[in-house]
């Protein structure tokens, strides 16, 4: 392990409370990856670079705002012919305070694999794990995107002390709870922080956008979920937020439940630990896996006769994020097989956002009902990979690219391609003289007068993801798009 030492000292806590938010505390390299590597564990994907991984610490705050030292990934592309845009992977529920993308968790990988695409690549452990103090406020929206924001500056200030260069490129996705997180960030950004990032593409998969609607009628509906041990750790994370769920344990939860929730609570066992207890004692004494049967008779009561007043109710009432208009390109990602965040958060989600003002909002059907939750993430991924590479901008310090001015945004159809990639784009095609296919990392592959031509045959390439560029006469003007070939 290299432990990156940065310029001052930071062994006094009180330094640490006095500093900005969003500057690195230490950084260390966790791990590293070639492209090889990388292809290895993600064959469908062309890789640019090779990266390394670091776990940061970073100051920032914790749910109420007081100052906190949190941590997450950083990973840093290793290429120095590009500058790098940066995207914020947030991401999806843990089973313990350790299980996260700064201790290389399952996620990790995939933050390292979005870096080796073309990105300074961020991962937030979020407030309340890894090195967050107290419990965490899980699928709060406002602290899940400061954790983010944070990281995003803590990540700025380490590519520069490693010389990498970076512009003002900012893409975001997360899966299931990530979901969330992600939706959370773009809204959190493009209201409140407007004047330091701008949002260009955002790719939210699987998540549970609608709290107080579409989770909270799948709990009501007393439907059998074999994941109850989600609404002690959303109910738990809610009185951490707010304050106002509960007095005590025993207000609001049966007697039965309480010394495992407790355990829970203390980290004395993980979230899988807690779901196993509490299906058993759940059909056990109910007969099946309900979960609302966790909640005393007379607080289900309230939810279901008063739940404008019901504090629960009101707490993920201020966390749904289906009522605000995003301004960058937004596609939600989603399988109708999921099992664990009912897909109709998805289509409620897009209807809220659209109807709010949002120009270009879009759900996607990714797999099928085939797909449960955990099938879903290889078709989401897919999906979210290719909008969010249509939309970033990677500069080229020196390449065959770097040539050309800022290109325009060319549309493409259909996208994943088998063999015939169409333009959507035909007005103004006099303009451009020939065409080039490149791969990402700038070598051309295919060079040839556009002759007005509005499809292309590409049934020669190999799969992957791949640039064509439309130029004009005196290479002055481009339009580009990125696509990804696969086979029939």
């Amino acid at each position: 392990m290299m432990k990156l030492l940065l310029s001052f000292s930071f062994s006094v806590a009180l330094s640490v409370m006095m500093m900005a938010q969003g500057q690195i505390v230490s950084a260390e390299l966790v791990s590293s990856a070639t492209q090889q590597q990388l292809s290895a564990s993600y064959p469908i994907f062309n890789f640019l670079t090779d990266v390394d991984a670091y776990s940061v610490t970073y100051t920032s705050v914790d749910v109420h705002g007081d100052p906190d030292t949190l941590s997450g990934l950083v990973v840093i592309p290793l290429d120095s012919t590009y500058i790098y845009p940066r995207i914020a992977y947030m991401h999806g529920t843990v089973t313990d305070r350790w299980a996260v993308p700064s201790q290389m968790s399952g996620e990790g990988g995939i933050t390292m694999a979005f870096s080796g695409m073309g990105s300074v690549a961020v991962a937030p452990d979020y407030p309340g794990l890894g090195t967050g103090r107290g419990f965490h406020p899980y699928v709060h929206a406002e602290s899940q995107a400061r954790s983010g924001i944070d990281l995003l500056r803590a990540a700025s200030e380490l590519a520069s002390n490693l010389g990498v260069l970076i512009n003002d490129g900012l893409l975001m996705a997360g899966y299931s709870q990530g979901g969330h997180g992600a939706l959370g960030l773009h809204k959190e950004i493009e209201e409140k922080y407007a004047a330091e990032f701008t949002v260009d593409a955002s790719a939210p998969m699987s998540g549970p956008y609608s709290l107080s609607d579409i989770m909270l009628q799948n709990t009501l509906d007393s439907n059998v979920y074999f994941f109850p041990s989600y609404l002690v750790n959303i109910t738990v994370g809610m009185q951490t937020a707010y304050g106002t769920i509960y007095d005590s344990l025993e207000q609001i939860f049966e007697s039965a439940f309480i010394a495992d929730i407790e355990q829970f609570i203390s980290e004395e066992i993980s979230l899988t630990d807690l779901n196993e207890v509490l299906i058993s004692k759940l059909i056990q004494q109910e007969g099946a896996s309900i979960p609302l049967f966790i909640f005393k008779e007379s607080f289900r009561q309230e939810i279901i006769n008063d739940p404008e007043n019901n504090p629960l109710i009101i707490a993920l009432k201020d966390n749904d994020l289906v009522d605000w208009a995003p301004q960058a390109p937004t596609r939600l990602y989603y399988c109708i097989g999921d099992d664990q965040v009912p897909y109709q958060n998805s289509l409620v989600a897009e209807a809220g956002l659209i109807a709010a003002g949002g120009t270009n909002v879009q759900a996607i059907e990714s797999g099928g009902i085939i797909f449960d939750h955990g099938a879903c993430a290889t078709p989401a991924f897919f999906g979210a990979s290719n909008h969010l590479l249509f939309h970033q901008e990677l500069g080229m310090v020196s390449s065959l690219i770097s040539q050309f001015s800022k290109p325009e945004k060319l549309a493409v159809f259909p996208n994943p391609v088998f063999d015939i990639l169409n333009m959507a784009d035909l007005e103004e095609l006099e303009t451009f003289q020939s065409y080039r296919v490149l791969t990402p990392d700038g070598r051309v592959l295919i060079q040839q007068p556009l002759n007005g031509r509005r499809s292309f045959d590409l049934s020669q390439l190999q799969d992957g993801f791949y640039i064509i560029m439309l130029l004009d006469e005196n290479l002055q003007r481009t339009k580009r798009a990125t696509f990804i070939k696969v086979s029939n």
